[in-house]
């Protein structure tokens, strides 16, 4: 499933640093190759699509702050964002938030992208609570506590957020600030993989291959991890050329037909 540059900057952030920390091999072999857009961003879509859905009228400073970074000017747009940011302006605040995670325009400081982004996550904004999530479950920035980080995560996951449902598939897996449930794992992965998320899909391979949280189904193990590697997703592809020795040729018809069915589920 597409997302528009934004989303991929303020929701995949901390994806692979996250799943360094928290993934076994188990779930997650490959989590590490996680995605991080900040330096290639398209800031002015980033601003044509949160203008379509403003209920208020955009503070220029905001706007030209996005102007700026998308031109690589990030010393500025930390200028232009701070002023809004201090006047409670949420978006402003979780964009400050990134720029110290990845020190684009500043230093790279946990502690002060972590203030930023609980100023916004606070507010309701998704990412932040994303990202915030993020830092709480690797000690970056904050101490590490992964009771917050499930918290943080719950909040994005319920405003439908795909990364932090991903996240939250991981700690009920581990076990980390949750209690350990192989069920509640494979609930969150399967959302996650049906909004098209590459490890959710490759970790729902897993379960249904070995059967952690689900009936152990290889048919629909090679399904998923079918849609993984289609994503580019490496490990997925070695776990498919594996498993496919397992497969008659009418169980591969079969994960085939399911595979098809699952990717018109992910592309509505």
């Amino acid at each position: 499933m597409e997302q528009a540059p934004w989303h991929r900057l303020r929701h995949t952030l901390l994806f692979a640093f996250v799943f360094t920390i928290l993934a076994t091999v188990a779930i997650s072999a490959n989590a590490e190759a996680g995605s991080d857009a900040t330096g290639m961003v398209d800031f002015k879509a980033a601003f044509q699509r949160w203008q379509k859905q403003k209920t208020h009228k955009v503070a220029g400073d905001f706007e030209h702050g996005l102007e700026a970074a998308e031109a690589g000017d990030f010393k500025q747009a930390y200028q232009l964002w701070l002023n809004e940011a201090e006047r409670g302006h949420v978006l402003a605040q979780s964009y400050l938030g990134i720029l110290y995670a990845k020190g684009k325009g500043v230093p790279r400081n946990g502690t002060k992208a972590a203030e930023w982004f609980r100023k916004a996550a606070e507010q309701g904004d998704v990412a932040a609570q994303t990202n915030l999530g993020a830092l709480y479950a690797t000690g970056h920035g904050v101490t590490q506590d992964d009771k917050e980080a499930a918290k943080w995560f719950l909040k994005a996951a319920e405003q439908g957020d795909t990364n932090a449902k991903s996240y939250l598939g991981v700690l009920y897996a581990r076990g980390r600030g949750v209690p350990q449930n192989d069920k509640e794992a494979a609930k969150w992965f399967h959302m996650a993989a049906l909004e098209g998320d590459v490890k959710a899909q490759y970790s729902l391979g897993v379960m249904y291959d070995v059967g952690r949280g689900v009936l152990p189904n290889k048919v629909v193990a090679y399904a998923w991890y079918a849609l993984a590697a289609d994503q580019g997703d490496q490990v997925a592809l070695n776990m498919m050329k594996k498993l496919k020795t397992k497969l008659s040729s009418d169980e591969l018809v079969m994960s085939g037909q399911i595979a098809e069915q699952l990717l018109t589920q992910t592309s509505d």
